[in-house]
């Protein structure tokens, strides 16, 4: 199920009523990101008004305080830049191989991966375009699909955004 809330819903601030968010319900997930049902996401994107911009995905039925100003600073961020994709980047805990033609060659260092994590804030166009070249996949990930169709991706660090001093 994905679950529309509106900027107004939520209180954002930042993305001048751009922006229209989806909460991903029914804990079918990828890791630390969402996996979101395909047809359903058609649906949603068909029915978006024509002012939307920006696309969120989260994986919350009901967003708390500190999720919704993690989005507005995500969304301040994103409406600034030119990336097709911002998301919140976590560490890579697994082992890592590289490898080709079915054998592993060697390990890979994972001290520089992260992997996507929830919220995802995505260009409206971007994910159009993407959602376009999907064939009969029953579940997808719109990050992926994005940046597998030649968008680029940001990592969202919190930390930058209000430094500790």
């Amino acid at each position: 199920m994905i679950r529309p809330f509106s900027a107004r819903q939520l209180h954002l601030v930042a993305g001048d009523g751009m922006v229209e968010a989806f909460a991903v319900i029914g804990g079918h997930g990828r890791g630390p990101s969402v996996d979101v049902h395909l047809p359903t996401l058609r649906r949603r994107m068909r029915d978006l008004a024509r002012h939307i911009r920006t696309v969120v995905f989260f994986d919350e039925p009901i967003p708390d305080g500190a999720l919704v100003a993690l989005i507005d600073d995500m969304v301040e961020e994103f409406t600034e830049a030119t990336h097709d994709v911002l998301a919140v980047g976590v560490p890579v805990t697994e082992a890592v191989k590289w490898v080709e033609d079915g054998f592993i060659l060697h390990d890979v260092d994972r001290s520089g991966l992260v992997t996507v994590r929830c919220p995802e804030v995505v260009r409206r166009d971007s994910l159009d375009e993407a959602l376009a070249g999907v064939g009969d996949e029953l579940w997808v990930n719109p990050t992926e699909l994005v940046v597998a169709a030649g968008g680029s991706l940001r990592i969202f660090e919190p930390a930058s955004r209000h430094p500790v001093t």
